[in-house]
């Protein structure tokens, strides 16, 4: 499944839902009528849906925004949302394979949460504000966390952290940082290996980075 943007006439948007059923060899378009109402066309991107396991359910996150959107294959409608940290991100939503849990992402902070009942179990923070002195006075600006994976026992969770120039690991069961390893980069994306490597992406540069746990 994936979202496309079609346009009949210039400066109108009109995304479209592509279901692509490989079995029955057809494809379905919804029309999303919720979208283009509720949100900045120019500023919201729709990023990519996240099918709910075992359901007829879909979850749609939304660039900037920290509430998904539950949308039903069947009724072709929105049906809900899911509240994440408030911090409007681009959320990422990953289901584990080895527990009811939905982890998701929102700008500077991570979340577990239950399936169906889609409550936050836990929430924690990985990235501090970036504090700068400037001319004399004290200058916030928001730093964002980058990609996350799971390894394949799902045991842990690698966090990049372009601004900390380093990836932290999370304990799936406890929730807990358990390291840091600096990289001395700004890695974006990462993924952590069973015997414990990382290989990561840097942001600006796109080098690949090799580090291990």
């Amino acid at each position: 499944m994936f979202v496309a943007d079609h346009s009949r006439f210039v400066n109108i948007v009109r995304p479209l839902l592509c279901v692509v059923d490989h079995r029955r060899a057809t494809v379905d378009l919804h029309e999303l009528p919720w979208y283009t109402a509720g949100y900045d066309l120019g500023y919201q991107a729709l990023l990519s849906p996240v099918p709910v396991p075992a359901s007829d359910l879909l979850l749609m996150p939304i660039q900037r925004d920290s509430e998904p959107v539950i949308y039903s294959l069947t009724k072709r409608r929105k049906v809900g949302t899911i509240k994440l940290a408030n911090r409007r991100g681009n959320p990422t939503l990953r289901f584990r394979h080895r527990a009811s849990e939905l982890w998701a992402d929102d700008y500077d902070t991570i979340l577990r949460l239950d399936v169906g009942s889609w409550r936050v179990h836990d929430a924690l923070r990985l990235q501090e504000e970036i504090v700068e002195i400037v001319e004399g006075s004290e200058s916030r600006s928001g730093a964002f966390i980058g990609e996350y994976s799971f390894d394949l026992d799902e045991t842990r969770c690698a966090v990049a952290r372009p601004y900390g120039g380093d990836v932290v690991l999370l304990d799936t069961a406890t929730f807990r940082q358990v390291q840091r390893v600096p990289i001395g980069s700004e890695p974006l994306h990462v993924a952590l290996l069973r015997d414990g490597r990382l290989i990561a992406r840097d942001w600006k540069s796109g080098n690949v980075i090799r580090a291990r746990a």
